[in-house]
């Protein structure tokens, strides 16, 4: 695994000027929202993010985005840092504090085989990221994957967090995010030793991976940005995804006769069955529900390591023989907005439990994939607050 030191591209203001110009990665993005963030500040990050990613990467909008970003670099609102360094990041706010070591990683195929994906992708959200680094030539967010830091790794981190930081921004959400910069070559070398023999796992951001390593087919320069986080140590939560088929209905469900479940008494029910049984998943319209327990699938392709897991039977399966499409599906992280929606719109919300960290690390690496947006990890990094040029020239 080939991991180094970069030079970020970072916002060149103050600690509250950095927080009115970056913004928290959001669930999904929407008109209003997008609005709220352009509304904080002019050099908001969100101008580089929004016309590419709500626009499906149309021409016009990436050349308004790669103009903008010149011009920013130009006016001196953002820069390039003048050394490389490794850079540590820590947001703490309502949780335990999260921290991770920010550097430059090869996607080459060579290099990056030790870099897990734990879920399936998109093919047009693989293009959309595509289409933003390419109309920026920048990569605006890491990809957060986890490891398991050795001792001197632990050490590094822990001398590094124990100095005064270099930039510190409180947000609107009440969280304070830290940065050390480490442009020490012996102590980068002396991490980049640790990770010779490790295996990551991608926790958030696998269509930015994905886009990268398309890019880096035709251009060997590109690496990835990618910010590293201690499995055990690291303060990194997962949290489900659930979804919402619009045009499920009950009468369908009993007809193919899938799932096999039991009838729930409540939402009080249907939350402690979530709660104890993490490869169960809860059907519900809102006024209805049923659990469906934890039970191997019936695709012999699948992995055991997740073929009990109801998210691997409802993707592998149950979408197919309820003759739901993809573009059915909406993704709801929160499972009360999921039954909202579902009452409220028609169709069926399918409630997912949280899977442990370690659990999807031991299948990832033992090659099994899990279904697209299986799961949620954070907090994530603040967009906007490290990024870099893809470019060697920019860099």
């Amino acid at each position: 695994m080939r991991w180094r030191p970069f030079a970020a591209l970072r916002y060149r203001g103050d600690g509250d000027a950095l927080a009115r110009m970056t913004i928290a990665p959001p669930d999904h993005w929407d008109d209003e929202q997008v609005a709220s963030f352009e509304r904080r500040d002019p050099h908001n990050v969100v101008r580089l993010l929004a016309p590419v990613l709500a626009a499906d990467g149309d021409p016009a909008y990436s050349e308004l985005v790669g103009d903008r970003l010149q011009r920013w670099l130009a006016e001196g609102v953002l820069g390039v840092d003048p050394v490389q360094a490794v850079y540590v990041y820590r947001c703490s706010g309502a949780t335990a504090p999260m921290t991770g070591v920010v550097a430059a990683m090869s996607v080459h195929p060579q290099s990056a085989r030790r870099m897990l994906p734990h879920e399936g992708l998109i093919a047009s959200l693989v293009q959309r990221q595509t289409s933003l680094a390419r109309a920026t030539n920048a990569q605006l967010e890491p990809v957060v994957a986890v490891h398991r830091a050795t001792a001197i790794w632990q050490q590094q981190v822990a001398a590094l967090t124990s100095r005064i930081p270099d930039v510190v921004t409180e947000t609107e959400d009440d969280v304070r995010h830290e940065v050390w910069v480490c442009s020490d070559a012996s102590v980068a070398d002396a991490m980049a030793a640790e990770l010779v023999d490790s295996q990551c796992m991608i926790a958030d951001g696998h269509h930015r991976w994905a886009a990268l390593q398309g890019m880096h087919a035709s251009d060997p320069d590109v690496d990835a940005l990618v910010m590293l986080v201690d499995i055990d140590r690291g303060g990194l939560g997962l949290g489900p995804i659930h979804r919402v088929l619009r045009d499920l209905t009950w009468a369908r469900v009993e007809a193919t006769g899938v799932p096999a479940g039991v009838q729930l008494e409540d939402e009080a029910a249907a939350h402690e069955l979530l709660a104890h049984d993490p490869a169960c998943c809860v059907l519900s319209d809102g006024r209805r529900w049923l659990g469906v327990p934890g039970a191997p699938g019936a695709s012999a392709s699948t992995p055991p390591e997740v073929d009990h897991l109801a998210v691997t039977r409802l993707h592998d399966r149950w979408i197919e023989l309820w003759g739901c499409a993809e573009q059915e599906i909406q993704y709801v992280h929160d499972s009360p907005v999921a039954t909202m929606l579902a009452r409220r719109d028609g169709g069926l919300a399918v409630l997912l439990p949280t899977l442990s960290l370690s659990t999807v690390f031991a299948a990832a690496r033992g090659g099994a994939v899990l279904p697209r947006k299986a799961t949620s990890f954070g907090p994530k990094p603040r967009i906007g607050v490290l990024m870099q040029m893809l470019h060697s020239s920019t860099r």
